[in-house]
């Protein structure tokens, strides 16, 4: 996705690698004697620079809206896909949707990845991948809907508790 033709400081923007940053400012970098200009991003675990020639690259888009966070609780409240019992293909589906950079694919592999946990066991990797997606989910929307990320963690997690309960049923 294209993000718009120039970012200011105090933008919020997603990283399909990085996760949710804010743009901090701007930097300009010789590297191999060349001037390069990136714009800083601060994410809760690190900053990046990115480069302002790159800001039509796929693994970067503009935070999502509240009305894309809304269809993806939907998402989440369908009955959940069974994921492929190859673990290789399971994880390709994780490295797959992360490199995506959706909001809607990531839903989709929350609801998923839940499920598996509740009725199979999940790999290392699995439960990690887990916990990152939804605390990615739950951070975005946190910005996007002017919530504290509490609350967005705590509504994830009773939807998902609730999909849980409603699908063991049938």
């Amino acid at each position: 996705m294209v993000l718009d033709a120039k970012l200011s400081k105090g933008d919020w923007i997603v990283h399909a690698n990085y996760g949710l940053g804010q743009v901090q400012g701007e930097d300009t970098k010789v590297l191999e004697g060349e001037k390069n200009h990136y714009y800083v991003v601060q994410t809760e675990m690190a900053t990046y620079w990115l480069p302002k020639d790159r800001l039509d690259a796929d693994n970067i888009r503009d935070i999502a809206p509240v009305k894309l966070f809304r269809q993806a609780l939907q998402l989440i409240e369908e009955k959940p896909r069974q994921m492929n019992q190859d673990f290789r293909k399971r994880q390709s589906r994780i490295v797959e949707v992360i490199a995506s950079n959706s909001v809607v694919e990531l839903a989709k592999l929350i609801r998923d990845l839940y499920w598996r946990r509740k009725h199979k066991t999940l790999n290392e990797n699995e439960k990690r991948a887990l916990d990152i997606v939804k605390e990615r989910f739950a951070r975005e929307w946190s910005v996007a809907a002017d919530l504290k990320q509490e609350e967005t963690r705590s509504i994830l997690e009773k939807t998902l508790a609730s999909v849980a309960l409603k699908y063991e049923e049938e």
